[in-house]
């Protein structure tokens, strides 16, 4: 007997092709039957009635290893469809800790999502991975390990080049978190500690990730004036390192600056004819979300966050900082955001102090025009208030760029959403993957519905290296979303982020149902993946 049965489907398959009719038999955690008909008995029917049957969506860029501890149902996610996160972006990762780096490894991560503790780091994947089995997830996890985490764990906070036995402890953490089962390595080049990281030692971590067959994932240097720079300092750690790779997010902040993703595309699509494999990512919204403490110049963190306040006493070393914050430092590769977007386009979204809760959602021209106080005294004092939690929107991309990424075949969905329990976060968590439905597909024309699920199921699967998920056809993972083409919304909004997606009825995770019209399930079906290996295998 079949666990569950699908009936009467339009099939969108999630290879490209056109849609067909269809049902789906599921049993044990797999799907066992796909034809025209299939008549076998089942625990579970679900009358798709023609709305479309695909793979569940991977998200190829997520934050959610950074709020499941807190939220394991990540029904923002599965309200969408999305039955698979990418954790680990942006050189976050909540593994590899070391006991003496503990406190800044959690500073590090609570910049990013200040429901972030020590008690929710772990020492390796292997730790990780028991920690998500004991607690129970609904969607399931894959991950990639952080050079911020791995820098941190050999180096603490410490500028400038490792030494060698630094770089042989790096080397030997991230061999380590891929030979357990990480997909590969992630870097954040706009954050510390990674923004201390030359090429050199990228290059060398990359090599040892390729060699251990993972992927780089790549929040590249600036995104600005020097992107196109930028680019190709990542397609010449690729070519070196003999890595594939992923450019995160690829987009062109400020209005000087549009245009330049269809350079970047170009320069991407030239790498590929000459043997380098690089792909990108990107979420269908104008509006960019990032930590705060990433607005002031790198060099104000090599101490960690705590060290901002005393620095900021100095009063020559404050002169310092509000001028580099203001007009950029003499690196040009560093992304001065309030120059490329200025004070009006920057609001603050999410905030841990007290104290300055009252300014989630507004801008920090409108602030200081309230409160008679310079933006940037504004800036530094919710960050030392708020020990660097607290996140930030910028209003930073031209659409016609977005739609040119969509547009490539270079690209996937990811939705680099944070979530938070409050505040006015960014709605790209809950409504990424039904706005490409919705915009990209029904509005815009850019994408058919295939090529959409396409971006959402099996491309990601191909570039992570997640072998049993993507695709709908037997012996694939029994990940389905059953979903309404012509209802899909995205709801979540700027003003009310924590709306659910809507057209959804339903979302199956290894063969059981986790999301029916609109509630969570009692079941947590999702797991940790690891690389090379099949779901059942990923559980051990």
């Amino acid at each position: 007997m079949l666990d569950i049965l699908i009936k009467d489907a339009r099939i969108v398959d999630g290879t490209g092709n056109p849609w067909f009719r269809g049902d789906i038999g599921v049993s044990q955690g797999y799907i066992v039957a796909m034809d025209s008909c299939v008549d076998d008995a089942a625990r579970m029917v679900i009358d798709a009635d023609e709305r479309v049957a695909s793979p569940g969506f991977i998200d190829i860029h997520s934050h959610d290893d950074l709020s499941l501890p807190r939220d394991p149902g990540n029904l923002s996610k599965l309200s969408q469809g999305v039955t698979t996160v990418v954790v680990g972006n942006c050189g976050f990762s909540m593994y590899p800790v070391v006991p003496e780096h503990k406190s800044q490894c959690s500073a590090f991560l609570a910049s990013l999502s200040k429901h972030v503790t020590e008690d929710d780091l772990a020492p390796s994947l292997h730790d990780y991975a028991s920690s998500l089995k004991k607690q129970g997830i609904t969607t399931n996890v894959a991950s990639l390990v952080g050079h911020g985490a791995i820098r941190i764990a050999a180096m603490g906070y410490e500028p400038g080049p490792p030494s060698q036995d630094q770089l042989s402890k790096m080397k030997q953490l991230l061999r380590e978190a891929i030979e357990d089962g990480a997909f590969g390595l992630s870097i954040g080049l706009i954050y510390a500690p990674g923004s201390f990281a030359s090429t050199a030692e990228l290059t060398e971590l990359a090599k040892t990730a390729g060699e251990c067959g993972g992927f780089l994932a790549a929040h590249i240097r600036t995104y600005g004036t020097c992107l196109l720079e930028s680019v190709q300092e990542l397609l010449e750690i690729l070519e070196n390192a003999n890595i594939p790779g992923q450019i995160s997010h690829l987009e062109a902040v400020g209005a000087e600056n549009w245009g330049k993703v269809r350079q970047a595309l170009a320069l991407m699509e030239n790498a590929r004819k000459s043997g380098i494999d690089i792909t990108c990512d990107m979420y269908p919204y104008t509006m960019a979300s990032t930590t705060l403490s990433s607005i002031l110049p790198p060099w104000v963190l090599e101490g960690g966050i705590d060290n901002l306040g005393v620095l900021l006493a100095d009063e020559e070393k404050r002169k310092r900082i509000r001028h580099e914050t203001l007009y950029g430092t003499s690196d040009e590769m560093w992304e001065c955001k309030v120059q490329l977007v200025g004070w009006q386009n920057i609001i603050v979204s999410s905030v841990s102090s007290a104290k300055y809760k009252a300014y989630e959602g507004r801008s920090f021209e409108e602030l200081s025009e309230e409160l008679r106080q310079d933006p940037f005294d504004i800036l530094t004092d919710i960050l030392i208030a708020d020990r660097g939690k607290t996140l930030g929107l910028m209003s930073a991309f031209d659409p016609e760029d977005i739609i040119a990424t969509f547009a490539s075949p270079l690209h996937m969905v990811g939705s680099d959403g944070i979530w938070t329990s409050d505040g006015k976060t960014h709605p790209r968590q809950y409504g990424t993957f039904s706005k490409v439905l919705r915009y990209m597909v029904r509005d815009r024309g850019v994408l058919t519905l295939e090529e959409a699920v396409r971006k959402m199921s099996s491309q990601p699967a191909e570039r992570v290296g997640i072998l049993d998920r993507g695709i709908l056809r037997p012996g694939m993972a029994g990940d389905i979303v059953v979903f309404s083409p012509d209802e899909v919304e995205d709801v979540a909004t700027f003003d009310n982020p924590r709306e659910l997606s809507k057209g959804f009825s339903h979302v199956i995770v290894n063969g059981k149902l986790a999301f029916c019209h609109g509630e969570l399930q009692k079941e947590r079906p999702g797991r940790l993946l690891r690389r090379g290996r099949f779901c059942w295998n990923s559980a051990h």
